[in-house]
């Protein structure tokens, strides 16, 4: 074979190479759902039938609802979502004001002015990008929903003689209203027919333990640090207040309030948020007592873990191997006395889980000391004969 034709077969197998490669990029990769119920759960509660709904959409490039009640962290899950498999989606805000033009990316205003027709800046549409978030597109008004279902239904916008075949794969449309409210006629219902999934955003239930857990999560705590900081306060008087008014405090209203009352450490600074009510800070109120009570034994059982921890460390074990016989068994004895007091002094309800572990944790390390001391003096004993 001439160098010629070698040279050209290489350029033909490398152009070959080159299509493959591109075909190969343009395969949308799938989203493990467990990923993402990962990626959301370390930030929200609640949150894996959300992390589901977004990876099943995406995969199989069905367009998603997510509904519900405000508060509920729906455009930051969404956000979340799509910064965990690394794209930037197109977000646009939409409302009861929102016009035609907005969703066609605005009128073309120099082709009217030069020629009197209406064209429209695609390109700085939706349409022009792969990945959409629409954020209360239930709220626009008519007109606008059932230009987008055209779009939507048939891929290509029309406008006279302007065409535009879309890109778009995969819309997640956030919003407070159901498909219910909004199907005022047989067209709107063509168009959440382009919207095949959906689920409503809200909690379980809006108890004690799914407030507290929401400030666990949060402020990343503990449920002894909860306790001890008090927002389970602020948990009892969203309850009690939900129960009064027959309304429901929302997630971000409940972080807001908790920020509060980390900051000024006063209950009475809730009736400032919507949804609490006078009845339900005055419930809270009354468990200030056993708070202190709480409050008080977290700090003993603290202080005693210092010292456990003290005897923990390579530092000062090698400090007590250092001391005499005589002083290692006073040692010992004071520990075990401290052991004994702690063990049997009287505790709330709460610090339970965390004073049973300090007790063990004792139990240990005074196992660990007295194990030392015995090698020490038989080490001693026998540098002696």
């Amino acid at each position: 074979m001439s160098t010629e034709n070698s040279t050209a077969v290489e350029k033909v197998e490398d152009a070959k190479t080159a299509e493959a490669t591109t075909s190969v990029a343009k395969v949308k990769s799938v989203v493990n759902p467990k990923t993402i119920r990962k990626a959301l759960g370390d930030k929200f509660i609640m949150a894996n039938s959300i992390a589901d709904i977004l990876s099943i959409g995406y995969n199989i490039s069905h367009n998603v609802i997510l509904w519900g009640p405000g508060g509920h962290g729906k455009s930051e899950m969404t956000e979340l979502f799509f910064n965990t498999i690394g794209i930037e989606p197109f977000v646009q805000a939409l409302g009861e004001g929102s016009t035609e033009d907005l969703i066609l990316g605005g009128l073309n205003m120099k082709e009217f002015q030069e020629s009197g027709k209406i064209y429209y800046n695609v390109e700085n549409s939706f349409m022009n990008h792969e990945y959409v978030v629409f954020e209360e597109l239930l709220d626009c008004p008519a007109n606008v929903l059932l230009r987008l279902k055209d779009i939507l239904t048939s891929g290509v916008f029309r406008n006279g003689s302007q065409q535009f075949n879309i890109k778009t794969k995969f819309i997640v449309c956030l919003t407070n209203r159901s498909r219910e409210e909004v199907s005022e006629d047989s067209s709107i219902q063509a168009l959440m027919e382009r919207f095949p999934m959906e689920y409503e955003v809200k909690w379980n239930g809006y108890n004690e333990d799914a407030y507290n857990s929401l400030y666990k999560k949060v402020f990343n705590l503990d449920q002894n640090e909860l306790l001890n900081s008090g927002l389970n306060l602020v948990s009892i008087a969203a309850v009690a207040s939900n129960a009064t008014l027959k309304k429901t405090i929302s997630p971000r209203t409940m972080v807001y309030a908790g920020q509060m009352y980390q900051h000024t450490g006063n209950l009475a600074d809730l009736k400032y948020f919507s949804g609490f009510c006078n009845a339900g800070i005055k419930e809270a109120e009354t468990q200030i007592k056993h708070l202190e009570d709480i409050r008080a034994d977290y700090e003993i059982i603290k202080e005693s873990e210092k010292v456990v921890d003290y005897y923990s460390s390579k530092e000062n074990t090698a400090k007590f191997l250092s001391k005499s016989s005589k002083e290692q068994t006073a040692i010992l004895l004071d520990f075990e006395k401290q052991i004994k007091i702690f063990t049997h002094a009287t505790c709330t309800d709460q610090n339970s889980v965390y004073k049973k572990k300090v007790v063990d944790k004792m139990n240990n390390v005074y196992k660990t000391l007295e194990s030392l001391q015995e090698r020490s003096n038989k080490m001693s004993n026998k540098t002696n004969e």
